[in-house]
C-alpha cells in the first residue's frame, strides 16, 4: 500500500502555516515566517524560497494552498 504524503499551505502576507498529511493523518506543522520589517515584494521572495524548500525536503505526492 502506497502512502500519500500531502502539504497544506494556509497564506497570510507575513506568516503563512503548513501541515503535512500521510494518508489523512497529520504528522507535523509549523509556520513559514518572513521579516515583516522588509517590502512586500521581498517578503514574498522569502516565503516562496521557504515554501520552495519544504517542498524539496519533504517530497510530497501533493501540495495544497488556501484559495485566496
Amino acid at each position: 500500500m502506497r502512502i500519500i504524503k500531502v502539504i497544506a499551505i494556509d497564506q497570510a502576507s507575513v506568516n503563512s502555516a503548513y501541515s503535512i498529511w500521510e494518508d489523512s493523518k497529520l504528522i507535523r506543522y509549523g509556520l513559514i515566517k518572513a521579516d515583516k520589517k522588509i517590502k512586500s515584494h521581498v517578503r514574498l521572495r522569502q516565503m516562496s524560497a521557504q515554501i520552495a524548500d519544504l517542498v524539496e525536503n519533504e517530497n510530497p505526492d501533493l501540495v495544497v494552498f488556501e484559495d485566496c
